[in-house]
């Protein structure tokens, strides 16, 4: 089967999708294509005809039969093709997959710069992430994101994953969630597989952790990911982190990796203002297809001041209010879902 006979079906069947859920972003269709397809591609080459086991079967089938064409929402059909590319994996065809099980690791796709809200409280952070994301060669070594629980981090980490991805995709590109690498040596430990485990992390061109706070008190991850931190330096490879505080500012971690967090540029994300917090929920009702208004939007952000995930699920809170009585959405409707967070406060 060759690369195009599948390829170009596919991206007409997302092109339909988001013109059919008018979804505006075009980026969104471009990462998901690059990210997903081409690797996808690349296996399906790989292979000898159209072999499959019985344990990718159905779904192999469903991404070539094109009955993805089918399904409801863009959002379908990108889990739907991951989920496929997993199977496949698991079934031994993709033999970078099956050598270094720790490609999987792999940043959301809806995640992008073009549905991050920018204001004050974030400005220089994404202005330093989208630097980073566009730049040819490294810049700003390590990229040191911080700020509190909820307010876009782990978004603006994961957009720089994609970007990076969108721009070179010939790179080694690696996010995941610091317990994921904590994982990773746990497991290499176990399986006394270091020599594998180094290999994989020391070839990134970009590797991304978030939340690695959560290295603290753990000395063997420490010992790890120092060596790796300086391996990716040397070789000019770019690192970038997210904490939810300053390096000087962690605890449980070694005072030579504190100085190394610092060794780059450090930038943070404050809690948004109301402004900002009003244009995040007037973006999120069109995702989720939520009638409000600037109003509404302004009721809401009032009730929830800095976690952004919190905002969020108060729109929804809100929305499930009025669809569960059959109302209209109002600011009395409004004032009663949220009636618990209101006298909370």
């Amino acid at each position: 089967m060759s690369h195009e006979a599948w390829q170009d079906p596919l991206f007409e069947a997302v092109k339909q999708l988001v013109i059919e859920t008018r979804i505006p972003s075009v980026a969104h269709v471009q990462v998901t294509f690059r990210i997903g397809y081409s690797r996808a591609a690349s296996m399906l080459e790989a292979m000898e005809g159209d072999v499959v086991t019985p344990k990718d079967e159905r779904g192999m089938r469903r991404m070539l039969t094109g009955e993805t064409r089918e399904m409801g929402s863009l959002n379908d059909f990108v889990n739907e093709c991951i989920r496929v590319f997993d199977l496949i994996c698991d079934a031994g065809y993709y033999h970078v997959d099956k050598e270094a099980p720790y490609r999987k690791s792999k940043a959301n796709p809806s995640m992008l710069f073009d549905n991050f809200v920018i204001g004050k409280a974030n400005q220089l952070a994404v202005s330093a992430a989208t630097q980073v994301a566009e730049a040819q060669n490294v810049s700003h070594n390590p990229l040191f994101i911080y700020g509190g629980v909820g307010i876009g981090k782990s978004h603006l980490i994961q957009a720089i994953a994609n970007q990076l991805c969108i721009n070179r995709p010939q790179a080694r590109v690696c996010y995941l969630h610091a317990e994921r690498f904590v994982s990773d040596v746990v497991r290499a430990y176990q399986t006394n597989k270091f020599e594998e485990f180094e290999q994989y992390y020391r070839s990134l061109d970009v590797l991304l952790i978030d939340d690695v706070q959560f290295f603290s008190g753990k000395s063997k991850t420490q010992e790890q990911f120092f060596d790796i931190f300086n391996a990716l330096v040397d070789s000019h490879k770019q690192i970038i982190l997210a904490s939810d505080t300053t390096p000087s500012g962690m605890t449980g971690i070694e005072p030579r990796l504190i100085s190394r967090f610092g060794g780059g540029l450090t930038v943070s994300i404050e809690p948004p203002d109301l402004e900002t917090r009003v244009s995040i929920l007037l973006l999120k009702s069109g995702d989720y297809k939520i009638p409000i208004g600037e109003e509404m939007a302004t009721f809401i952000a009032e009730q929830v001041t800095s976690d952004i995930r919190e905002m969020k699920g108060a729109l929804g809170r809100v929305h499930a209010y009025a669809k569960f009585h059959n109302l209209h959405v109002t600011i009395d409707l409004a004032k009663e879902a949220l009636k618990d967070l209101i006298s909370a406060q």
